[in-house]
């Protein structure tokens, strides 16, 4: 879906807002086998993560627009979470698919760059449990009018279609990104009304069968990016979700130490993992080399990735990079 290519340019602002969805950002991966409890001290592995949670995700392909494939939304509106945010954003067709974003939280748009601050009118409605239907209004670029909804009719959310989402080469050189879903479901309508105009998604606006759906709803959105750079870094408390590695055998990070190994897995809350690989650690001229490599699922072997550590004069420095696909 084309959230993901929106990842680059939120890495700025998972660091800004520590009360909302981007807490817990920018630091070390923790690394544990058998995953450990929440409160569990652990140890660590050369690896920056950025992980965050939203409640709802609403995506609407806009084939009859002249510059924009996609709208899409996204909230925390949890019962019980006392933080709310709403989200709303297009993708260009064309080019480097570049967006366009709208926050209705002042501190999420000052740590990202681009994005706009704007009033939204949000309203959501539907059964718990099920597919949410949803109604937001704003003012876009240059003050133009923006309405979207999307209607679930209260049908029920599935696993079907879920789970990790193609990265499909967005950002490939910049990061390694998982997309998770817990749940979703295909709307039973959609309106996208633009300036005045009509760009809602009609039976007979895709004649050649290029899009599987028109809109949907999908439930629990984890967000993990693994972004490629020079970092600093603090151990991180990603709150009631978590990321986390396992690994079947330890990895040595000692500068002289022998070539070696490990299966390891990647978790979206512990209990889950959500992707499999190898991990390859081995001595280089001055530090250590980490390859890593996924196999499941699938998509994911063409994005290898690798960390390189070495010591300095105060500690050690980090780089991650991809590595040829």
């Amino acid at each position: 879906m084309a959230l993901l290519g929106l990842a680059a340019t939120l890495l700025q602002t998972l660091a800004a807002s520590v009360r909302g969805p981007f807490a817990g950002a920018a630091a070390l991966l923790c690394l544990v086998s058998p995953i450990s409890p929440a409160n569990a001290a652990a140890p660590v592995v050369p690896l920056v993560s950025a992980h965050h949670h939203w409640d709802h995700h609403w995506f609407v392909w806009m084939p009859r627009h002249p510059v924009y494939e996609s709208a899409e939304i996204m909230s925390i509106d949890a019962a019980g979470n006392p933080y709310r945010a709403v989200w709303v954003f297009f993708t260009e067709r064309h080019g480097g698919k570049r967006q366009v974003h709208f926050f209705d939280d002042r501190q999420i748009v000052e740590g990202f760059d681009g994005s706009h601050y704007r009033a939204i009118d949000y309203k959501r409605t539907g059964t718990s449990g099920r597919g949410q239907s949803v109604r937001v209004a704003l003012n876009g670029l240059d003050d133009v009018p923006i309405e979207i909804a999307v209607d679930l009719a209260d049908r029920p959310l599935t696993r079907t279609g879920a789970g990790l989402t193609d990265q499909s080469g967005h950002s490939a050189d910049t990061l390694f990104l998982l997309f998770h879903r817990d749940r979703n479901a295909l709307a039973r309508s959609n309106e996208v009304w633009i300036g005045g105009r009509d760009y809602s998604f009609r039976i007979g606006d895709d004649p050649t069968g290029k899009h599987r759906f028109m809109a949907s709803c999908s439930a629990g959105i984890q967000i993990a990016i693994i972004p490629f750079g020079h970092w600093s870094f603090s151990c991180h408390d990603a709150g009631t979700h978590r990321l986390a590695i396992s690994l079947d055998a330890a990895v040595p990070l000692a500068v002289d130490a022998p070539r070696t190994a490990s299966r390891f897995a990647v978790h979206m809350d512990p209990e889950r993992p959500v992707a499999r690989g190898e991990v390859v650690s081995e001595p280089m001229e001055g530090g250590r080399r980490l390859t890593w490599r996924l196999h499941s699922p699938q998509w994911a072997a063409d994005y290898p990735f690798e960390s390189l550590i070495k010591p300095n004069g105060d500690g050690y420095t980090l780089i991650i990079r991809s590595l040829p696909r």
